[in-house]
């Protein structure tokens, strides 16, 4: 089914237009909901027959500002389930977001003998902060794994900050993380630079490393 009578597709469409206005953002959010829907039925002539998208499976810029704190705090939920044996109901609560929320949001518990076990990995999109060439910049991943090693790398460079401990930082020496377009980003080690990007922060202390937007 094409997209309207002028274009074949969302992205063609997409492409001549103004993303700025108000309009496009609400075309495109709505678009990310019912991504098969065409652009009678996003702009709400026709009626869309089809459910709409998991919350757990758009990304990130589709998100509204409520949604991405609770996928922040509920990413936060699920990565310390899979290195505790604290119970969901805890660890939600300890976040302030609630059970139903956390598995709207994730997708990543199951039930196991009657309670919810994290899941090892996930492909949930989250927008996270890495240092590379230098600079610290912040990325999309949807793999849970990559979202684990930055967390370890940063524990380690905050280490070596406090400490001036550099074996710290060996194991992390070469490594990549790919982001959500399949770009490959490769973690900084170098001392001097980390230095550097630590001294250009406004706070000395890391902040999150997931970023959410106000």
């Amino acid at each position: 089914m094409r997209f309207s009578k002028r274009y074949k597709d969302f992205g063609a469409w997409f492409s001549t237009q103004d993303g700025r206005t108000g309009y496009i953002k609400r075309i495109a959010r709505i678009h990310s909901l019912y991504p098969s829907a065409n652009l009678n039925q996003l702009r709400g002539h026709v009626r869309i027959k089809t459910s709409p998208t998991p919350l757990y499976k758009r990304a990130w810029d589709t998100l509204n500002s409520k949604e991405q704190s609770a996928r922040d705090r509920a990413l936060g939920v699920l990565s310390h389930a899979r290195g505790s044996n604290q119970s969901l109901s805890r660890l939600a609560r300890e976040r302030k977001i609630s059970v139903r929320s956390v598995l709207r949001a994730t997708d990543g518990f199951r039930k196991v003998g009657g309670r919810w076990k994290a899941t090892k990995i996930d492909h949930i999109s989250r927008i996270m902060k890495i240092n590379e060439n230098g600079k610290e910049l912040f990325i999309e991943t949807r793999d849970s794994r990559s979202a684990s090693l930055i967390g370890k790398y940063h524990s380690a460079v905050r280490e070596y900050l406090n400490t001036g401990n550099i074996s710290v930082l060996d194991e992390f020496k070469g490594k990549r993380v790919k982001d959500s377009s399949g770009k490959y980003h490769t973690l900084e080690t170098n001392p001097n630079a980390l230095k550097e990007i630590n001294a250009r922060i406004e706070e000395p202390e890391f902040q999150d490393i997931y970023q959410v937007s106000a």
